[in-house]
C-alpha cells in the first residue's frame, strides 16, 4: 500500500497535506485506508513526530530520493497499518 499512496503524491509533504477525498484518489487502497492515513496527518503529536524526518528531506534537496525510491520502505506497509489500526489485506 504504501508505494501506491507514495507514487501517487510522489512526495511526504503531499501525503501530510492531502485531502481525504484525494487520497481516497490512490488507485487500490480504498476509503478505510484513505480515512487512516488522513487521520495519522490529522493528529498533532503524528505530526510533531514527523517534524525531523521532514526537514531532513527538506534539507537533502529536491535530488533526494522520492518516498517510492525509499529502500525498505515497502517492507514497512504492515507496521504502518498497525499503527493506524488498519489492515492492509497482506
Amino acid at each position: 500500500m504504501v508505494p501506491l499512496v507514495a507514487d501517487h503524491f510522489g512526495n511526504l509533504d503531499a501525503i501530510r497535506d492531502a485531502k481525504l477525498e484525494e487520497l481516497e484518489e490512490v488507485h487500490e487502497i480504498g476509503p478505510r485506508i484513505a480515512l487512516a492515513i488522513y487521520e495519522f496527518f490529522q493528529e498533532k503529536k503524528n505530526r510533531e513526530l514527523l517534524e525531523p524526518f521532514m526537514a531532513t528531506i527538506a534539507a537533502l534537496g529536491p535530488d533526494a530520493i522520492t518516498l517510492a525510491e525509499a529502500e525498505g520502505l515497502d517492507g514497512h506497509a504492515h507496521s504502518i497499518a498497525a499503527r493506524l489500526n488498519v489492515q492492509d489485506g497482506r
